[in-house]
């Protein structure tokens, strides 16, 4: 089989419709239920075979190179490779790849660029190595990287329970809202520290959806009317905007502006543990009308995006 010499991807950013936190494991991490759906913002990735042995980086790296998660997921790849598979070290030897990447999605914003970027590495590598690996193999690996890696495997809307790993698809996802106003204040949210810190009065109940309530989404979700998204809520949102007063700012204007256009404030929300927040609106015009008027009306810099939902081929 002829190998293929290089490809150019996109790696597509991600939203919580909601973020549910049902409880504390022992372990520390915490039990959750989610949606995630793959939005239009995307860094952009271009990886080369080299068939020498060696994974080089290249392109924008966000802090210390032994962290980034395109090279963690090519050493692990081949190391699962090596060690489940029982490649031998010639073959291993083969096995090397430039990894250039453009980032466009920013960083400890909860739009899950850094897992994104993973799951695109395992899936690229995969055929430029014809390693010929199943999406359950590749899943087993991404979820040693990071518990939201796993649903970038994928490409499509999806639910979300255990501490993120487990996924569900839609029978249809039409019920899902198409556009959205992202605001990105300028910092950093570390997830481990929030969720280290979080404490709860009181935990979600499980929503119980399996695959047996896939066709049931429209009336599962039934709260939500004119592709404008109202269900649940997110949990880790106080939390993170008591740590951070820039996204509570960024979410009370989102908020401002989301009533002017006569959208719920439900329809504002944190995405995962911040810092971006969003707002589901039923059209692109609504959606263009908030993103100039946030631009135009805040009092400090902030990233202010529209997006689309991915929609699933």
């Amino acid at each position: 089989m002829n190998s293929i010499k290089s490809t150019f991807l996109k790696s597509y950013a991600k939203l919580n419709l909601f973020l549910h936190v049902l409880n504390k494991r022992e372990n520390g991490y915490h039990s959750i239920e989610s949606i995630f759906v793959p939005i239009s913002w995307h860094d952009e990735i271009l990886i080369e075979n080299t068939q020498d042995s060696v994974i080089r980086r290249e392109g924008d790296i966000i802090g210390d190179l032994k962290n980034d998660l395109l090279n963690i997921s090519a050493h692990a790849l081949k190391n699962f490779m090596h060690k489940e598979l029982r490649f031998s070290a010639h073959k291993i030897k083969s096995l090397g790849c430039k990894l250039v990447v453009k980032k466009n999605i920013p960083s400890g914003a909860g739009l899950g660029g850094g897992s994104s970027n993973a799951g695109v590495t395992l899936k690229a590598l995969n055929k430029i190595w014809n390693l010929d690996l199943s999406v359950l193999e590749l899943k087993m690996i991404g979820a040693l990287l990071g518990a939201d890696v796993p649903f970038f495997l994928q490409d499509k809307a999806c639910f979300v329970s255990g501490i993120g790993e487990k996924l569900t698809n839609f029978f249809s996802d039409n019920f899902l809202p198409k556009y959205f106003v992202i605001v990105v204040p300028q910092v950093e949210v570390s997830t481990q520290a929030i969720f280290q810190s979080l404490e709860l009065k009181k935990f979600s109940q499980s929503i119980g959806f399996s695959s047996s309530s896939r066709k049931k989404t429209k009336t599962l979700f039934s709260t939500n009317s004119d592709k404008i998204w109202t269900f649940g809520k997110n949990d880790i949102e106080n939390s993170t905007c008591n740590r951070y007063p820039a996204v509570k700012y960024a979410l009370n204007l989102l908020k401002e502006h989301a009533k002017a256009n006569d959208l719920p404030e439900l329809a504002c929300r944190l995405s995962g543990t911040g810092g971006a927040v969003f707002c589901s609106t039923p059209t692109l015009v609504i959606a263009k009308r908030i993103e100039s008027q946030i631009k135009k009306n805040s009092k400090v810099k902030l990233l202010v995006k529209v997006c689309k939902r991915i929609l699933s081929q």
